[in-house]
């Protein structure tokens, strides 16, 4: 098992990295079913769990055994709060935080006070419930994004049709459709050049799977425009990241420019081509694009690369049709992501309000059941 900061304490095989071990076993810590496991060197950031099975962890963690009242639900809950993690800071040894950590012999010289064990099992009845149910929702978003996906390359593709349609569809360059249009930085060197009002944007500024949210950061004037190799990109294109966060890409709701790491496409026509429509058939081809690449130099998309690239068009009213429902999955899914935020947030507050005792919880709360680990 490891330590992971937001995740808490999980089995290696769950994690998206390498995390093989050159120990032997038994140069490893166990780990029973109900201990809690914290991370010398990251518990100043609050890399800790609790054990939901018994297992093996590195000896570069501490394992905790829980002593008779101490519910070890509470304590995992416990020692997320900012409280706490502040104090666990405040016990490390180091010269630099990169190099901070916390010993046993320290950790459990820290001062506390504990609520009853009753009470203690109350308040992890109210956060376990809160969690199922985040669990839940979010395992709900994961759903409606499959589905999404495959109606999106479904449709977008035309291996899928929509009933009231029946027109062939058109085989075209995506030069056909506008011109490609690359992107550049002004210099960093004068400063006057970003202080304007034209939006300028870097790959950072996007969110992965989503071609409306567009974090603006950065400003330039229009001298910066005129002596760089930026360009304006008018709104309703489809700005397409073709390196440094290759597949990223968004429908521009105002003008803007961008960086080298772009190339936008300018809908020459509105009445024939629909942006969004364009952006989700764009968003299949260039994953279907990094994947037939895997494995050779390319590290992104050239301008020709797109210019080139073949691709279907039905008329403009079925692209029409095509991205309204595509719209409407994706601002469902939003909204559930937003619902998500606010509950974790006010789970946080939920969490230290519980421990600090400002919010008490009512005494029949101790009769509800606790789902089991299993």
């Amino acid at each position: 098992m490891s330590v992971t900061l937001n995740q808490g304490l999980v089995t290696r095989s769950s994690l998206n990295r390498k995390v093989d071990s050159v120990l032997e076993a038994k140069e490893h810590l166990f780990v029973k079913k109900g201990d809690l496991v914290y991370n010398m060197m990251r518990m100043w950031q609050g890399a800790s769990g609790r054990a939901h099975a018994d297992g093996m962890v590195s000896p570069a963690y501490v394992v905790l055994a829980p002593k008779d009242g101490i519910d070890s639900g509470f304590a995992a809950y416990w020692f997320k709060t900012p409280r706490m993690v502040h104090r666990f800071w405040a016990y490390s040894h180091g010269i630099t935080l990169d190099r901070l950590r916390l010993y046993f012999n320290d950790f459990a010289q820290i001062p506390v006070m504990l609520p009853s064990l009753k009470h203690q099992k109350r308040i992890v009845a109210v956060l376990e419930t809160w969690d199922r149910y985040l669990e839940k929702l979010a395992k709900k978003i994961e759903i409606k994004k499959r589905i999404r996906k495959q109606i999106k390359r479904q449709l977008v593709t035309g291996k899928k049709r929509l009933k009231s349609f029946r027109e062939r569809w058109k085989q075209m360059r995506l030069g056909d459709v506008g011109p490609i249009v690359s992107g550049g930085t002004p210099s960093k060197k004068i400063m006057e050049y970003w202080h304007g009002n034209i939006p300028w944007i870097s790959s950072s500024d996007l969110t992965e799977d989503d071609i409306k949210n567009l974090k603006v950061t950065r400003y330039i004037n229009k001298d910066a425009l005129n002596h760089s190799a930026t360009n304006l990109i008018p709104r309703h294109s489809v700005v397409l990241v073709s390196r440094v966060g290759v597949g990223k890409l968004i429908v521009n709701e105002v003008d803007l420019c961008t960086s080298q790491d772009f190339q936008s496409l300018i809908i020459k026509d509105t009445k024939k081509f629909n942006c969004h429509f364009l952006a989700y058939l764009l968003s299949v081809k260039t994953n279907e694009f990094l994947v037939k690449n895997q494995g050779t130099s390319i590290k992104g998309f050239l301008k020709n690369d797109l210019r080139n690239l073949s691709i279907l068009a039905p008329s403009f009213e079925e692209q029409k049709a095509i991205a309204n429902i595509l719209v409407t999955a994706d601002k469902e899914i939003e909204g559930l992501e937003e619902k998500r935020k606010i509950l974790d947030e006010q789970k946080k507050f939920l969490l230290n309000a519980l421990i600090s005792g400002d919010i008490r919880t009512p005494e029949d709360m101790i009769s509800c059941p606790r789902k089991s680990d299993n």
